[in-house]
């Protein structure tokens, strides 16, 4: 299977746990979905290089494109997935990408555009958009 075919196939998963993500906004529901990652333990800080690499599984890339675009081995990105990973208690790189956007340490606007994000959230139906649309007052409400 060609890389495409995969960062493609990749992007697709990844997209889907993000609108679930979304349609979960508020933290107390996310909370009931992924307990760990609300956990009171110490807050471990992603390194730059780690949030980097997260960013770029975000996009879609698989670890030999991810090097590629970093200048580093694929054994350095698989050491960076591992640590972050670790750090945010996730099982797999899509649980720690959705865990990173979740805790702060990625920001969707510096994964995605705004037209990205626009046609990820289109694939809604319209009562879903809703109530992301309510989710989101509120949140910004509470802020």
């Amino acid at each position: 299977m060609p890389a495409t075919d995969t960062a493609a196939r990749h992007k697709r998963e990844l997209d889907k746990e993000l609108v679930r993500v979304l349609e979960l906004y508020l933290p107390y529901s996310a909370s009931l979905v992924m307990p760990d990652i609300f956990s009171n333990q110490q807050d471990t800080l992603l390194t730059e290089s780690e949030r980097q690499v997260l960013g770029l599984v975000a996009r879609g890339l698989v670890n030999r494109e991810i090097a590629d675009t970093l200048c580093v081995s694929t054994s350095t990105v698989k050491s960076y997935l591992h640590e972050a990973c670790k750090k945010l208690k996730a099982r797999n790189r899509a649980q720690a990408v959705i865990t990173a956007f979740i805790r702060g340490y990625l920001d969707l606007r510096e994964v995605y555009s705004l037209d990205e994000l626009a046609d990820l959230l289109s694939s809604l139906d319209p009562e879903a958009l809703e109530t992301v649309a309510e989710l989101l007052k509120r949140k910004r409400e509470q802020d």
